[in-house]
């Protein structure tokens, strides 16, 4: 028998759901060390276009596919049309020519994981690309999510006694120590992962108000005043204006077409898109709201956290001499040094590094939320049995990634199997699940999302699931289906290849 239907409770708790998995370390930690990397205010209007082009309507699109079905992403696709169409043929063929252009390069790991994927197409039509690019997607995700949440957890323990902050090599050395797992941190290093996945799993396995809801509802409020109160201290240093400068003035000469692909990626990143996230979260939405209105909500609340942790970031810097521009480090590495140099360090290096685990927490518990309800829903169990399943199922990666996220030296053999026999151009098996999620099965299921909506499911379909009340909605949605059957596919598209090194 099915497990019991679930919903959420109000609207409300729906949509601080929703925005607490787009909320997450993709605003402050990737978000802001991209956009130092790319030039600031030019790459924000960048990403602000593919927010709007490519991330509100695949949003929408998946919001409509859950809603409409009641089923996660596993089940969705096939309970709103025939497994087989022409269209998912076409997309069996385009994955054997990438398997072919794969092999023709010498990247035959990739060559068979697409060939795989095309056979699967072919003979299971949308049912497999449903369970490979948002089932298998958002497990990949929580596996090194947690990785870094067991970094980020490391660091709040260690605020309170100041010293990252007083010495700035400290804090070098110990992110040094955490990633390479190193010395006596390897055992720190991996308790710290699995006590995040933990946590994450034990929230999911109260359910959908009980658990997530709840979880959202308390603690995405105090995300929100946490980051206040940082930009508050943050704007009233000597020198902030420059950071205000370099977040809101743009200087398009610092732009590239790299710079553009960036932020074309980090719109599929920070909304969670192409991992189910919100056709799991939509089944459990009822017929009542206006899916425009909800969806805007929730981009409007992401991009004003991308921005408030924009401002709660850039000021510090510029008003320390500090550089935004050192890549995934600057999280770790520079802000620390940041505020050692302010009074009470310990205080606002604690509150900043606690709201860093909360936003990771609550996008990690979308990523296990999706897989769970599939689970449910396939193997007919309940919400416990379906967690602890993925406990036992995906609990060993997450030490493996963690003791190899910089590169294999703690694994040496099965480094050597993934780079000699395999062929694989990863220094690490975190860099293989990042690279593969983010540069592949995201913008992949985004594109499938978008094509299937267009033309297998249809626009009479999914202008009703809609919900319009108002003439705004109704034209809102007409200009969403346009934009989703000519507009964001070649946009993800571009994405996709970029993201193979076969574009620019």
């Amino acid at each position: 028998m099915s497990p019991n239907k679930e919903f959420w409770s109000s609207s409300k708790g729906f949509v601080l759901a929703m925005a607490g998995s787009a909320i997450g370390l993709g605003n402050i930690w990737r978000f802001s060390y991209i956009m130092g990397k790319y030039g600031g205010a030019a790459f924000m209007l960048v990403y602000l276009a593919a927010i709007f082009l490519i991330g509100l309507p695949i949003m929408l699109c998946e919001l409509s596919l859950g809603r409409a079905s009641g089923k996660g992403p596993l089940e969705a696709m096939t309970e709103l049309a025939p497994k087989r169409t022409t269209l998912s043929f076409f997309a069996a063929v385009a994955l054997t020519l990438g398997a072919a252009a794969f092999a023709f390069k010498g990247m035959y790991f990739h060559a068979g994981v697409t060939g795989f994927f095309a056979l699967g197409a072919l003979l299971f039509g949308w049912g497999f690309l449903g369970f490979t690019v948002t089932f298998l997607t958002p497990l990949m995700i929580a596996v090194f999510y947690s990785v870094v949440g067991g970094w980020i957890i490391i660091y709040t323990i260690v605020s309170p006694l100041g010293k990252i902050f007083r010495e700035p090599t400290v804090s070098a050395e110990l992110l040094d120590n955490i990633v390479t797992a190193s010395g006596s941190q390897y055992w720190v290093t991996i308790a710290a992962a699995a006590a995040f996945f933990l946590a994450t799993a034990f929230i999911v396995m109260a359910g959908v108000q009980k658990g997530i809801e709840r979880f959202s509802k308390i603690f995405m409020p105090i995300i929100f005043i946490l980051i206040i109160v940082i930009i508050i201290r943050a704007l009233t240093l000597p020198g902030a204006k420059e950071g205000l400068r370099f977040l809101f003035l743009p200087d398009f000469s610092k732009m590239s077409a790299e710079g553009i692909m960036a932020a074309l990626g980090q719109a599929f990143f920070t909304l969670s898109l192409g991992a189910g996230v919100g056709i799991a979260y939509g089944s459990y939405l009822g017929k009542s709201s206006s899916l425009p209105k909800t969806a805007i909500t929730i981009v409007i609340m992401d991009t004003i956290a991308s921005i408030l942790a924009g401002l709660a970031i850039f000021p510090l810097l510029f008003a320390t001499g500090l550089s935004p521009q050192e890549g995934t480090s600057l999280v770790f590495k520079i802000l620390p040094a940041a505020f050692g140099k302010l009074p009470l360090s310990p205080l606002w290096g604690t509150i900043f590094f606690f709201t860093l685990l909360l936003a990771a927490l609550t996008s990690s518990i979308s990523m296990l939320e999706g897989a769970v309800q599939g689970i449910m829903q396939k193997l007919y169990l309940g919400r416990a049995k379906a967690v602890i399943l993925l406990i036992l199922v995906l609990g060993p990666l997450v030490p493996l990634t963690a003791v190899s996220a910089a590169n294999y030296a703690n694994i040496p053999k099965l480094g050597k199997f993934f780079s000699e026999t395999l062929q694989l151009r990863s220094d690490s098996f975190f860099a293989i699940l990042d690279n593969t999620t983010c540069l592949w099965l995201m913008p992949l299921a985004g594109l499938m999302t978008l094509l299937y909506v267009s033309f297998v499911w249809g626009k009479k379909k999914a202008m009703e699931e809609m919900n319009c009340f108002n003439a705004f909605e109704w034209l809102f949605s007409n200009i969403w289906f346009f934009v989703v059957r000519f507009i964001s596919p070649v946009l993800v598209i571009m994405a996709f290849l970029k993201g193979l090194g076969i574009f620019f």
